[in-house]
């Protein structure tokens, strides 16, 4: 339970790394703070709802909540580095023309 909710936790803080205003970064950051809030209030809710005695109904949420953050955000941030890519300069040339 703790190393999933450290995964979401670790989401959470790449999250503004996305800074662009395009659609792509703005689903990315969305998807990886919500899924941050989404793993600590189902532990709020199962630990108020079970007690202590959680049982494996919190770390089966978790492991589906993180899992869906990174099924679907693998693919965006492959679009978002991918676009940096393209954009980026193949080679910058020498200022003196030499290479």
């Amino acid at each position: 339970e703790l190393g999933y909710l450290l995964m979401s936790l670790a989401l959470a803080v790449l999250a503004p790394v996305f800074v662009q205003r395009n659609r792509v970064e703005r689903a990315l950051r969305w998807l990886f703070t919500l899924s941050f809030a989404a793993a600590v209030g189902a532990l709020v809710a199962v630990s108020v709802a079970s007690g202590v005695d959680r049982g494996d109904l919190f770390e089966v949420i978790v492991i589906c909540i993180v899992w869906f953050a990174l099924i679907v955000g693998g693919p965006l941030v492959a679009v978002v580095l991918r676009r940096g890519v393209v954009r980026s300069p193949r080679a910058v040339p020498h200022p003196e023309g030499r290479s």
